[in-house]
């Protein structure tokens, strides 16, 4: 889960008005409350996170936590590495079908690498790609 840390920014500020802050960054109170307060939100749009970054003079590294399941920070795995297969151009040349089926293989093969080096799996319910009918 990815937790704001808003508020832990706000505090570095003797007092602020939120409402005041919230209009200087162009962003409304009640979304700027929801970040401070709530920790979370489902939908964060990019310009709003630079609007954030840029109001407050921080980094969107600032802005984000990465929590697991138990609430504990997530550290990358430095043991991680992207398969081989990740590196190849298969687009070139294929049909619309030929690239969904190369791109459900790739995420089968993520998803296998991750499991081999035991970091957990989200899974996704994802179609089949797409097959041309005959």
């Amino acid at each position: 889960m990815i937790r704001t840390k808003v508020s832990e920014v706000l505090k570095s500020y003797e007092t602020v008005n939120r409402t005041k802050l919230a209009k200087l960054i162009g962003i409304s109170r009640w979304l700027l409350t929801k970040l401070a307060d709530l920790h979370e939100v489902e939908r964060l749009e990019l310009e709003t996170i630079e609007r954030l970054c840029r109001g407050l003079n921080i980094m969107p590294n600032d802005l984000f936590l990465i929590t697991n399941s138990d609430g504990t920070p997530w550290k990358p795995d430095p043991k991680f590495k992207l398969p081989k297969e990740v590196f190849t151009n298969t687009a070139r040349g294929k049909t619309k079908f030929d690239i969904e089926a190369e791109e459900f293989k790739f995420n089968k093969i993520i998803e296998a690498e991750a499991i081999k080096q035991g970091l957990p799996v989200k899974k996704v319910n994802k179609k089949e790609p797409l097959r041309p009918s005959e």
